[in-house]
């Protein structure tokens, strides 16, 4: 747990000047990638390599450090949602993205 959080909070200022730089839905959809991937990359460390899990775990705290960007990209859509419809409903985008990874975790457990 260190490993990744040592890893998240080195790599946060990184993905700071790579949003200034190519815009937070851009560098929001290469977080979502580089997390998929390195969340997948953790079945190949394998069972009892100590070593291998704590560098995947680390490698799985890079885009950990660029969690704040699907609060930003919420906000967006937000706004984009008043601007279309005339109407606020964050509410209901709240409850959504509370809610969804609850019903996605059902069949995992």
């Amino acid at each position: 747990l260190i490993t990744v959080l040592i890893a998240a909070g080195a790599s946060a200022p990184i993905w700071l000047a790579l949003t200034r730089r190519y815009g937070k839905h851009r560098v929001w959809l290469s977080f979502n990638l580089l997390n998929a991937v390195t969340n997948i990359s953790f079945l190949a460390a394998g069972y009892g390599r100590s070593r291998a899990v704590v560098a995947v775990a680390a490698l799985n705290g890079v885009p950990l450090g660029a969690k704040f960007l699907s609060e930003a990209v919420l906000a967006d859509i937000i706004d984009y949602d008043e601007f279309k419809t005339g109407r606020r409903s964050e509410g209901s985008f709240m409850v959504f993205k509370s809610f969804l990874p609850k019903i996605v975790g059902i069949p995992c457990s």
